[in-house]
């Protein structure tokens, strides 16, 4: 019984010390050894049960300890997770706070910039419209401004052309001459519709006035020039029709400065003509020519002959830059001869620029070609002379306005 109770209570001195319980274990197994020695049987039954009984509990302990082990690491490391959990659940927040405020701040921005873009966009707009509204208004009065250019233009230009009827009204026609003369020619080719250059004819009884002038300038001055100088040849015509030429001229150089002077002696003429006047008396057969520097060109066969002009023009001097008074013309006084073609030319023809605007058509290719058409009719010289200078001028604009008088008696 007394070794029983020790080892109750080593049994409860092994349940609380491991050690000493291992201890005890092995004591019974040797007390149980030693009585097994001994025969006593029974009392190595007991201990060895004990030391069974010792064993198990050890084993026991040895579980419960390690399940208290297992308990304590679980229960640290749950904690240990249960913190590191928080501290990512706290970085987890505080990444998601800072990404919202990114996030915000973006989103202000993106915010502010679309405001911007849209301001600047209305604001462009603005420009573009307000651009585009004054361009449409300036068009506009571009246009209405053209328009009423073109309007004046044409309105001048009927007002022109009707000028243009006028001024070939009061010339004769080729017809009319050709009644009186055995054949003529009339070129009269304006550079801007109304010309300077004009023809005049007239017959009085047994005399035949014939006549080429040339006004300074062209387009509408030269042809106002062009109706003073006609209507003053019909006034000196009819006062005296027994003139010759050179009178005609003298007499037509003092009205075209009174003329354009009007009562003002002081006022300057800087306008005038160059022209030629042929005198015909079919009935002597003789035909009286002057000139204010142009000459009068005769025709026989294959041979041409020049006149020369008297070196003064009627009204303005280039040479002396004023009007001259008292001006003398002399007269030339030819025998009509049969087969002989007569020529007046103003310098338009002469002057003229080729294809190349570099050369002068001239006047001996003029001349030339006279003699080479010789033969012809005037009405087919004409052609030939019109379709060569054409040739000659190719795309060039027209020089001067062109003008020719060509008759045979």
């Amino acid at each position: 019984m007394a070794l029983l109770l020790f080892m109750g209570k080593c049994g409860n001195l092994c349940a609380q010390d491991h050690h000493k319980a291992d201890s005890l274990k092995k004591a019974y197994l040797s007390l149980s050894k030693m009585y097994e020695q001994n025969k006593n049987y029974g009392k190595a039954l007991e201990n060895y049960s004990l030391h069974l009984k010792m064993k198990d509990s050890l084993s026991t302990l040895k579980i419960k300890e390690e399940i208290s082990n297992q308990e304590k690491k679980l229960s640290l490391s749950g904690k240990e997770n249960e913190r590191k959990v928080l501290e990512k659940e706290n970085q987890i927040k505080e990444v998601l706070v800072q990404h919202q405020k990114e996030k915000s701040r973006k989103q202000k921005l993106i915010m502010g910039l679309t405001v911007g873009v849209i301001i600047l966009l209305l604001l462009l707009s603005y420009i573009a419209f307000r651009g585009y509204s004054l361009k449409k208004r300036a068009n506009l009065l571009i246009n209405m401004k053209n328009k009423t250019i073109e309007d004046q233009q044409e309105q001048i230009t009927e007002n022109i052309e009707y000028a243009r009827n006028l001024q070939r009204n009061i010339m004769v026609t080729e017809e009319k001459i050709s009644n009186d003369l055995a054949d003529c020619l009339l070129i009269n080719k304006p550079r801007n519709i109304v010309s300077g250059d004009f023809h005049w004819y007239k017959k009085i009884q047994d005399r035949i006035f014939i006549s080429m002038i040339d006004c300074t300038g062209h387009g509408v001055p030269g042809a106002l020039t062009s109706i003073i100088g006609n209507n003053q040849m019909h006034n000196i015509i009819n006062e005296d029709p027994l003139m010759s030429p050179g009178e005609v001229l003298s007499k037509l150089h003092s009205k075209i400065i009174t003329t354009l002077k009007g009562e003002d002696e002081s006022r300057e003429v800087n306008t005038g003509m160059e022209m030629a006047v042929c005198i015909i008396d079919k009935k002597a057969k003789l035909l009286t020519y002057a000139g204010a520097n142009m000459p009068l060109f005769i025709l026989r066969g294959d041979h041409i002959e020049e006149i020369g002009p008297t070196k003064q023009g009627i009204g303005y001097s280039a040479f002396f830059r004023k009007a001259l008074k008292d001006i003398e013309f002399e007269n030339n006084t030819i025998k009509l001869e049969d087969d002989t073609s007569y020529y007046m030319v103003t310098d338009g023809i002469i002057d003229q620029f080729d294809h190349n605007d570099k050369n002068k058509y001239g006047k001996q290719r003029l001349l030339e070609l006279l003699i080479k058409t010789s033969k012809q009719v005037m009405a087919s010289q004409k052609q030939e002379i019109i379709s060569n200078l054409n040739i000659w001028k190719g795309e060039t604009p027209q020089t001067d306005d062109v003008s020719l008088v060509g008759f045979r008696v």
